[in-house]
């Protein structure tokens, strides 16, 4: 409906949208503006992992953990999220991947 101008836009996450784009090769055709109240905030990207509260599920956490302690610096981790993204979402989600992501200590 966006792109045959039944609307003049949609509200959506920035990742959402690139991959929509993307399947349907509009990619050149769709801008994402933010939306100040999600600046800062980190909760669409966060995730996790669950395992069962037996030593394999604490060995398997523990090996995932240091997968993603060893590869979230890499650009190719960061990279398959950010394809998804327009540049200035990127700059958004960088500033906010370095500032809590890198920061992690556990």
């Amino acid at each position: 409906m966006l792109l045959s101008g039944r609307l003049d836009c949609m509200l959506g996450l920035p990742e959402e949208v690139g991959y929509v784009a993307e399947q349907m090769e509009v990619r050149d055709r769709i801008v994402t503006i933010p939306l100040i109240e999600n600046e800062g905030t980190y909760d669409a990207w966060l995730g996790g992992v669950a395992c069962s509260k037996t030593l394999w599920g604490r060995e398997v956490i523990d090996r995932i953990n240091g997968i993603l302690r060893r590869e979230r610096p890499t650009e190719q981790y960061r990279g398959a999220y950010e394809r998804w993204l327009d540049p200035d979402a990127i700059e958004s989600y960088r500033r906010l991947y370095d500032s809590v992501f890198l920061d992690i200590v556990e």
